[in-house]
């Protein structure tokens, strides 16, 4: 039984209609959640990379903001091969790898601070994926010696363990205030019931302390469907017409998140980096685009 025949059944033993559990899932994304909880270690944020002989730090090219050649912090890493697999491939609507290690290093401290200024170039620059699929022929790195690390330290921050589930994402679902989406009203006579199994569910829990691949964007300040419709629209296209408007939806249809987290620094916040389903399939790392948000 999968997760949303699991959740169906479960609401409808406890009197919600059928019609209504159809309405409350009709956007839901299955989604793969890393962070605290039961089971093997599938992944950690922080820490310091496993890369290759031959395989260099990921640095920035110097092309802004005068940081030529600063080593990118690693962010993320998932632990491929401990995923729970067994139902999971079936399940989510993307492919990753089966192996190795997926490292995500993010300079975000660099990151355009508006989608005023996020171009194609930008989105690019300050993300660098690296997928080491062989453990056996790779090594722990410390941070490699630049310019300037006395004014801008690498950070490394502590390597906190993450932990892997399966779950359904709901855009709009928040377990502090109810259910309030379209097709069912805050006042549904059967929300407890769906607040209840939606916590069961739904990638809940603070944001801060996992990362997420797959499901919907995060959004607090603007949408990165938005962003990339924008980028990919020819010049003087009006950002209010028809044909942006269908370009944003076929970036909802074509791209996903391949990773959302929150960033460990004050000014800065959700780190949304984004991949075509094609170049996922076909492991175009290179080809991720990073959306930060931020606290102002």
């Amino acid at each position: 039984m999968d997760l949303y025949e699991a959740f169906r059944t479960a609401a409808i033993e406890q009197g919600v209609s059928s019609a209504d559990v159809d309405a409350y899932l009709a956007d839901g994304r299955p989604c793969l959640r890393l962070g605290p909880g039961p089971g093997p270690v599938a992944g950690w944020v922080g820490g310091l990379p496993v890369l290759p002989d031959g395989v260099a730090w990921p640095r920035a090219d110097g092309r802004d903001h005068d940081v030529e050649a600063e080593p990118f912090p690693l962010a993320v890493t998932i632990d491929l091969a401990a995923l729970p697999w067994e139902g999971l491939r079936e399940a989510l609507p993307f492919t990753l790898p089966a192996t190795g290690l997926l490292q995500l290093f993010y300079l975000y401290s660099q990151d355009p601070r508006s989608r005023h200024c996020t171009g194609e170039e930008e989105a690019l620059g300050f993300v660098r994926v690296v997928h080491v699929p062989d453990l056996g022929l790779a090594e722990q790195r410390a941070v490699p010696e630049y310019a300037h690390a006395e004014k801008w330290p690498v950070p490394v921050h502590e390597r906190v363990e993450l932990r892997a589930a399966l779950r359904i994402d709901i855009p709009g679902f928040d377990p502090d205030y109810g259910i309030e989406l379209p097709g069912l009203p805050a006042d549904h006579p059967h929300a407890a019931v769906l607040k209840d199994l939606a916590l069961r569910f739904l990638p809940v829990g603070p944001y801060w302390e996992g990362v997420q691949v797959g499901g919907h964007t995060w959004g607090e300040q603007w949408d990165c469907e938005d962003a990339i419709a924008a980028e990919l629209a020819p010049p003087g296209e009006d950002s209010s017409s028809k044909a942006r408007e269908e370009r944003k939806q076929q970036v909802y249809r074509e791209w996903l998140p391949l990773a959302q987290f929150s960033v460990q620094d004050e000014e800065y916040t959700n780190a949304r980096l984004m991949i075509r389903r094609e170049d996922l399939a076909a492991a175009r790392f290179d080809r991720v685009r990073s959306y930060q948000e931020f606290t102002e």
